[in-house]
């Protein structure tokens, strides 16, 4: 046996596996549809228009307290340095 499969736990293997059948995919096909185009592609999703990018940044800035708002101080760029 491949020593590579021999690292993974069978709580992840059960959830790929969960994962590939929800998806109606085999286990193979799953993981191969989570790897990269080509060896040398980590691009972003080039699908998604402005619209979209500027849609999801917005909810992401949602989840913060804080507006930034154009300049921090020292103290809040060192709040945690003593």
């Amino acid at each position: 046996m491949n020593s590579t499969l021999e690292e993974i736990k069978p709580e992840t293997l059960a959830l790929i596996e969960k994962q590939s059948k929800a998806f109606g995919m085999s286990v193979d096909e799953y993981l191969k549809s989570l790897l990269p185009e080509g060896e040398n592609d980590l691009s972003l999703d080039a699908g998604k228009n402005a619209d979209q990018f500027e849609s999801d940044m917005t909810e992401f800035a949602e989840d913060f307290e804080n507006e930034y708002n154009g300049s921090y101080s020292r103290e809040d760029i060192y709040f945690d340095h003593d």
